[in-house]
């Protein structure tokens, strides 16, 4: 019952938030991040009281037909959250729920695609590179839904090829550097005797 009041207060909180907006349409860019910030604080919290009550039910269902509905809808709710959290620019939030999907099920489209390009955006281009790969040994029909991603994994191919190729540089220049400066200093013993 507590849980019903609080939905109550938070319902006409937005009530009243609508209509401020209402009265008020030009609202800043800070404005409307706070009201993203605060609808998927509004969503983790339905996801956690979701969790919770799951626990018992995903007990439940566990030998039963009905697993599979249960399961499905853990995954679109995940999905959803690291979608939120990746529109947020918040990549190592999405990648840690996308990381759960796959946990669930190893081929989900959806989190893999995420995966890949939430690791792009952090610069973790070898991880990108690698589901970019489960990418690629995916079905047909899911690979059909994402057109666009065989241009995108090539693309993260060439970026991993330039930083192994860039840390291949830095690492043969330091070693000349290294080299340079022993014989140096061994000239400089030498014509000091």
């Amino acid at each position: 019952q507590d849980m019903l009041q609080e939905d109550k207060d938070d319902m006409h909180e937005r009530e009243e938030e609508e209509k401020k907006a209402e009265e008020n349409p030009e609202e800043s860019g800070e404005e409307k991040k706070n009201q993203k910030e605060e609808a998927l604080k509004v969503f983790l919290k339905g996801y956690k009281l979701f969790h919770d009550k799951s626990k018992t039910i995903y007990n439940d269902y566990f030998f039963c037909s009905r697993f599979d509905e249960l399961s499905t809808l853990i995954k679109k709710i995940l999905s959803n959250i690291a979608l939120c959290y990746y529109k947020q620019e918040n990549y190592r939030q999405a990648i840690i729920y996308d990381l759960e999907i796959i946990a669930l099920e190893p081929t989900y489209g959806r989190s893999i695609v995420r995966l890949l390009k939430s690791y792009s955006k952090i610069n973790k281009i070898q991880q990108s590179v690698y589901y970019g790969d489960i990418f690629m040994d995916l079905d047909k029909d899911t690979r059909n839904k994402f057109k666009d991603m065989p241009q995108i994994i090539e693309q993260e191919k060439i970026k991993l090829k330039n930083i192994q190729e860039a840390e291949k540089n830095n690492a043969n220049k330091d070693l000349i550097l290294f080299f340079g400066s022993f014989l140096t200093i061994f000239m400089g013993v030498l014509i000091f005797y």
